[in-house]
């Protein structure tokens, strides 16, 4: 599955450590953008790592995914 990752977290520490999770598993497109192609046991994981991290429960921050179509 090919989805885009998009995020605007304000604290430096916090979006480190998310960045260091997302660049396991995608490319960097831009600063705050990723692409990925995963297996679902590979989304599943990386989505564990990040909820595990308590890394989206923040007030401050946006983070979307998008699917992209495999046309």
């Amino acid at each position: 599955m090919r989805f885009l990752i998009c995020y605007d977290v304000v604290d430096d520490k916090l979006r480190a450590k998310i960045v260091r999770i997302l660049e396991n598993y995608g490319e960097r497109i831009q600063y705050s953008v990723f692409e990925f192609n995963l297996n679902p046991a590979k989304i599943i994981e990386m989505k564990h790592k990040l909820i595990k991290g308590k890394l989206l429960n923040r007030k401050q921050m946006s983070f979307s995914v998008y699917p992209i179509c495999e046309h």
